[in-house]
């Protein structure tokens, strides 16, 4: 299913010849399975492959697939427009993000289709480049299912098989945590194969889409059922071009436990409590504040154009409470550093999603 080169004709046919002699392995082929059952199977076919598909530039669309029917979730347009106006060239659905005020305001460079393009140099462009490909805005919205999918027993199997598939994604070489927040068994590992994987153009979008299910499924209010602009309010936020608020994660949830694993981050090392006074004193002691890699972690994916992509997730997504320590070991609240983030063509960005998702005025 993943080979670009084999042609459209070859791989139908592999694929219709597959599940032909599944449904005759089925009792004999008298009785044709459940839509359910087919999904559960296909998808457990799939699992012990998730780690190359992440990074396979098709495969990692058939991982973001299936996770969003684990989590029985879907990613829409927030900018769709409702009258589904498309354009006469391409035949594709004309939003507000190709077309008007937010159209200045996308991430990326306009390409001019009437010259032709350039051939990109060996190695890359330049490290301070966001990308020119388009970035869509999307929301999260419940899958309208059948029967079958809304049933307690495949919501059951779901949520296992998509806890396997996370951990499958997110730990590199094989390390597993514990689940469990606080543990001092468990070590924090130093940066590696998942953080390459954060700044991967195949990975680390899948990573994103992964953290933004977690953050949903975690999230007890009813994001998505309304729409993702409902109310006046909100309207006038559309027509801003300002995103609705993204679902947060809270503590102890497998969301948090992933955030943790991409920032190598050390959940043993505790800072601040109600007091703010005490907060801001033991954010100055370094020794009680330091990560030992997280600082690091935060610096570079600022930089990159997936890996910034990731922190701007977890910036919207994460507690306030992490939100304030997110900004201090990362030196948001340093004025040197934020000099250099400010000033990068990446990391602007970063710093731009930093203003939006505050959470108290202190910030």
């Amino acid at each position: 299913g993943c080979d670009i080169e084999g042609g459209e004709g070859e791989g139908k046919m592999i694929i219709e010849e597959s599940y032909g002699s599944h449904l005759q392995s089925v009792n004999g082929g008298d009785e044709v399975p459940s839509l359910n059952s087919l999904l559960l199977q296909t998808l457990e076919e799939l699992k012990p492959f998730a780690a190359d598909l992440a990074v396979h530039v098709c495969g990692t669309h058939v991982l973001r697939t299936a996770l969003c029917i684990l989590a029985g979730v879907e990613f829409v347009d927030a900018y769709a427009p409702a009258s589904g106006a498309k354009n006469t060239q391409t035949n594709a659905i004309v939003t507000e993000w190709d077309n008007g005020p937010l159209a200045l305001t996308r991430r990326g460079k306009f390409k001019d289709k009437r010259k032709k393009k350039k051939k990109k140099p060996a190695g890359g462009g330049g490290d301070d480049v966001r990308g020119s490909s388009r970035q869509e805005v999307t929301v999260m919205k419940p899958f309208n299912m059948t029967s079958d999918l809304r049933s307690e027993e495949f919501r059951n199997e779901s949520n296992s098989l998509l806890r396997d598939m996370v951990d499958i994604i997110s730990l590199a070489e094989g390390q597993q945590l514990q689940r469990g927040i606080k543990n001092k068994t468990n070590k924090v590992q130093p940066p590696g194969e998942l953080q390459q994987r954060s700044c991967h153009p195949s990975s680390g979008p899948l990573l994103v889409q992964m953290l933004r299910l977690l953050s949903y499924r975690n999230n007890d209010s009813n994001f998505g059922k309304k729409g993702p602009f409902s109310g006046t309010d909100a309207l006038a936020d559309r027509k801003l071009g300002i995103l609705p608020p993204e679902p947060r994660y809270s503590s102890g949830s497998e969301a948090e436990t992933l955030v943790y694993r991409l920032l190598c981050w050390d959940p043993n090392i505790t800072v601040g409590n109600d007091d703010d006074e005490s907060r801001e004193a033991e954010l100055n002691d370094n020794d009680a504040a330091k990560q030992p890699y997280a600082s690091d972690i935060i610096y570079g994916l600022s930089g990159e154009p997936r890996g910034s992509i990731l922190l701007e997730t977890i910036l919207h997504c994460c507690p306030d409470s992490f939100h304030d320590i997110l900004c201090k070991i990362g030196g948001f609240y340093d004025e040197a550093t934020m000099k250099e983030y400010v000033s990068h063509g990446v990391s602007n960005f970063v710093v731009q999603t930093l203003l939006v998702s505050a959470r108290d005025k202190n910030q």
